[in-house]
């Protein structure tokens, strides 16, 4: 069905487990990035300095 989401168990991958406040800020401006680019994600939205970290930086 469209739009149905599905859940899948986490699977252990590289890197740290990202926190849930990070997922949702990149997930808020991607939709931002997609609404002025007819509905596009393109890798440069990803590397643009306004897209918020998917990590947690140490100053």
């Amino acid at each position: 069905e469209k739009g149905e989401l599905i859940w899948v168990d986490a699977i252990p991958g590289i890197g740290p487990i990202v926190p849930d406040q990070l997922v949702e800020a990149v997930l808020k401006y991607m939709h931002e990035c997609a609404v002025i680019q007819h509905g596009m994600i393109m890798p440069r939205n990803v590397r643009h300095y306004n897209c918020p970290p998917v990590e947690i930086l140490k100053k």
